[in-house]
């Protein structure tokens, strides 16, 4: 499997749990959308680094980061 066609399985099987995550984590509107995006950005340009037998917990603790960083940047 090419790299894009891992990357798109990944967000296929994740996309919906990691963005009900972080409107868990009560981000919403386009605050929400920004930090899903950059989620799969950031496991875009690590690949490699995002576990093979589940990514799941990998991309929350990602988005979790995102949205700290976001707050404190407020």
């Amino acid at each position: 499997m090419d790299d894009a066609a891992r990357f798109r399985a990944i967000f296929e099987a994740t996309f919906s749990r990691v963005r009900r995550y972080v409107h868990h984590c009560g981000v919403t509107g386009g605050r929400a959308d920004d930090i899903v995006a950059e989620t799969y950005l950031v496991a875009w340009r690590r690949l490699h680094d995002v576990p093979a037998d589940d990514p799941l917990p990998w991309l929350l603790v990602v988005a979790r980061n995102l949205w700290l960083n976001q707050r404190r940047g407020d």
